[in-house]
């Protein structure tokens, strides 16, 4: 969050200030890796946009 904050983060630099508002962990990363793949595809988006709608308005 200090390295997104502190604008060291290319994808994330014009966004700032970042605000958490969900965060997931996982033991294995080949997991972490397969989530965050999933949650870039369209079905993806939608459904973290669902389960967040309040958070992101």
């Amino acid at each position: 969050m200090l390295e997104h904050n502190r604008g060291k983060v290319k994808a994330t630099k014009n966004y700032r200030p970042i605000k958490l508002i969900y965060y997931e962990a996982f033991c294995v990363k080949l997991d972490t890796i397969r989530r965050e793949k999933y949650l870039k595809t369209t079905q993806g988006k939608r459904m973290i946009k669902l389960m967040l709608k309040e958070s992101i308005k």
